[in-house]
């Protein structure tokens, strides 16, 4: 299955340097004002992945609005794998990453299971209250549920003080920008 990754898509600004897999390496790519920076988790390269993103920021230009990392494994999460020792690993590795970087949004998947964090910085949750995150100081995380349907995995009652919003609704779900 893997090895059909490359033939069917043609990844930008790829980079070899972070141990990549058969799903491939790191990558990076513009959408207007918003860079968009692919992390590939299934390779353990700590370093690597932080040079990378900080050669893709500074690639990118002074341009950019938005920074936005997405990456498969799901380092705050509210299903089965949230407190998988790979997992905790990666989140003492990752999110200092993404507050050194000042990204402003990172989108996960892996748990199928929908959780939207506070904003988080220096390991903690930024809140006053309020669910409803816009424009915040620190990094908002987003796991994805499912969108083709084939799999959810249900919530863990996971001590999870980072999580504004989880749902779990048996569904597909997606995201679509506003008109």
């Amino acid at each position: 299955m893997w090895g059909t990754h490359a033939r069917h898509f043609t990844l930008p600004n790829e980079s070899d340097s972070c141990g990549t897999s058969m799903a491939g390496g790191d990558y990076w790519f513009t959408y207007g004002k918003v860079l968009f920076m692919v992390l590939n988790t299934n390779t353990f390269h700590p370093d690597a992945h932080s040079a990378f993103l900080g050669g893709a920021i500074a690639a990118a230009g002074d341009g950019i609005r938005w920074k936005i990392v997405v990456f498969h494994h799901s380092i705050y999460s509210s299903g089965p794998h949230a407190d998988e020792p790979i997992i905790l690993s990666w989140r003492r590795v990752l999110a200092p990453m993404m507050d050194a970087c000042g990204i402003d949004a990172v989108l996960m998947g892996h748990d199928h299971s929908y959780t939207r964090t506070f904003p988080m910085l220096g390991g903690e949750a930024i809140s006053d209250g309020e669910t409803a995150a816009a424009t915040p100081a620190g990094t908002l995380y987003l796991t994805a549920n499912s969108a083709s349907g084939s799999k959810y995995y249900d919530l863990r009652n996971v001590d999870a003080a980072y999580s504004a919003f989880r749902w779990q609704g048996y569904e597909t779900s997606y995201v679509t920008g506003s008109p």
